[in-house]
């Protein structure tokens, strides 16, 4: 195992609060991997040790109904309407009601803009991206610093600390994040091919190697031709980003000995990585058309049986995709495997946006708690099980034996053709009743992903970017340039030294300010 210098390691209460991103619209499959062993439940009673001094986390008989005003996103212009039983209900649990500003998606930043400059926004606002826009407004104190109030509510207080990192502006909270599920990493296999060559999924690095060669060079797919190969990429940093972590390389930025962040591609252990690319490019082990292969060409050439190992949440995808198309193909999903560094996973994000808090809207701190007695509302588990599933017990879903959640015929009788709803549920615990995995490949896809958020390293350096103006302004050809350099090293077109000169015209040409300025950001988070 290697020295964990490097690894912003999370701690044990963040393994327990994955939580799988809800999809964009309603009546999906919206299986969950649960984090936690706590019963689903269907209650509102007032929970035990929440703070009543200065939230009211759940709605009692006497209290008087609130009101609160929020603009979310339709993505088809045919939001859910007020009168909709799955409002209604929600305004009921909550006991608030609810003044819904409905956007469509793709007018929706600009529209924020023009809001923000009128200061015509209402109380609650999502924010899709936490952009230059949003980082700009936060500090011109266009929306409410969070910060030193989440702890006074019984579900806000549980909020995951990473995805209140990778949200934060300065180090400080400005909208509680729309939950989406922190490990989306997993290593996916033609399971057929490992039968086919008296294989088993990697338990170590070698053993991945050896699989790589033999879908390479042994014909997995026995049709006697030498038509795979054993890793598929593009020019994509991602890919590569992840297997330098089988190396030890951050994930993207990391601390040196000094404690400050640098990023990954000027250590060691990235070269190493690069170096190991550069020999599978030789062999023909790494497809040779990467360099031009658009982001989902990795995707395609396991679906079209090219390559046979991915490195990502698509098991159960392709799975669903060798069915629909006849072809007798089977796929398996495991946790990470042991390698130099351990066993590693990339971190996601983790997010999906945040909803702020207006200050032209909220005007006073007691107001603000209102807000924020509502969002704290929205995360019971009456509320997430009305999110989650789209509809109501006993007409669009149904519970069963097992506790898991079924849908009762298309589970749409309640949301019809509308959309948008979920939108505003920012799911930061998880307490709802789940819905079962749809087949055995899903089900090992949840459970290597639960299982890999033990072994996920947090980019520390992400968040910050957006601090950056040099980074801001010049990133890009920063990005292009290291990119550039690394499909030129791993083709064979440059040496170590002209990795180290690529390295120090990255730093000539803003780098070294990027470093600086997220230094100086990554201080004020501690």
């Amino acid at each position: 195992m290697r020295t964990r210098k490097w690894r912003q390691a999370l701690s044990l209460a963040t393994a327990a609060m994955l939580i799988l991103g809800s999809l964009t619209a309603c009546g999906g499959n919206n299986a969950q991997v649960n984090e936690t062993t706590k019963t689903p439940q269907n209650t509102t009673a007032p929970a035990q040790g929440s703070n009543q001094d200065t939230a009211t986390t759940t709605a009692s008989a006497e209290e008087p109904r609130q009101s609160v005003s929020i603009m979310s996103l339709t993505f088809n212009g045919n939001p859910v309407p007020d009168d909709n039983a799955l409002v209604t209900t929600l305004e009921d649990l909550t006991n608030y009601d609810i003044e819904f500003t409905w956007i469509l998606d793709a007018d929706y930043n600009d529209k924020i803009s023009t809001m923000i400059a009128g200061q015509t926004l209402p109380e609650i606002t999502l924010l899709k991206n936490i952009d230059a826009n949003a980082i700009l407004n936060c500090r011109a104190g266009a929306f409410w610093d969070l910060t030193d109030y989440l702890d006074d509510y019984e579900y806000l207080s549980q909020t995951n600390e990473s995805r209140l990192q990778n949200t934060a502006i300065d180090g400080r909270t400005y909208g509680i994040p729309r939950s989406r599920d922190l490990s989306r990493y997993a290593v996916v296999y033609r399971q057929d091919w490992l039968d086919n060559l008296g294989l088993k999924p990697a338990a170590t690095f070698e053993e991945y190697e050896n699989i790589l060669r033999a879908f390479t060079f042994d014909d997995p797919d026995q049709n006697g031709q030498n038509d795979t190969y054993g890793l598929v990429s593009t020019s994509a940093s991602t890919g590569f980003d992840t297997i330098a972590l089988f190396f030890g390389a951050p994930n993207g930025w990391g601390e040196d000995a000094s404690g400050n962040l640098v990023p990954a591609f000027m250590t060691d252990e990235y070269l190493q990585s690069m170096r190991w690319l550069r020999e599978l490019y030789a062999e023909g082990i790494l497809n040779p058309d990467f360099v031009t292969l658009p982001n989902s060409g990795a995707k395609d050439a396991f679906k079209a049986q090219q390559s046979g190992v991915y490195l990502g949440d698509e098991a159960s995808a392709f799975n669903d995709h060798f069915i629909k198309q006849g072809i007798n193909a089977t796929v398996t999903a495991t946790a990470a495997f042991d390698t130099p560094a351990g066993r590693v996973a990339p971190s996601s994000d983790g997010y999906s946006g945040i909803l702020a808090i207006s200050k032209a809207a909220v005007k006073t701190e007691e107001d603000l708690k209102r807000c924020l007695t509502f969002l704290d509302r929205t995360n019971s588990p009456d509320a997430q099980n009305l999110f989650n599933q789209c509809g109501l017990e006993g007409i669009d879903w149904e519970v069963k034996a097992d506790g898991t959640v079924a849908k009762i015929g298309d589970g749409l009788t309640t949301y019809g053709g509308h959309d948008g709803f979920n939108q505003i549920m920012t799911n930061v615990v998880d307490l709802g009743y789940k819905t079962a995995p749809k087949n055995e490949v899903a089900a090992q896809q949840n459970a290597a992903k639960l299982e890999n958020i033990n072994y996920s390293i947090n980019n520390p350096g992400k968040p910050l970017l957006k601090s950056s103006a040099t980074y801001t302004s010049v990133g890009a050809q920063l990005d292009q340039l290291i990119s550039d350099g690394r499909i030129q090293f791993i083709v064979g077109e440059l040496d170590e030294a002209g990795w180290q000169n690529l390295i120090a015209d990255w730093k000539k040409q803003g780098g070294e300010n990027v470093m600086k300025e997220i230094n100086e950001a990554y201080k004020l988070t501690k």
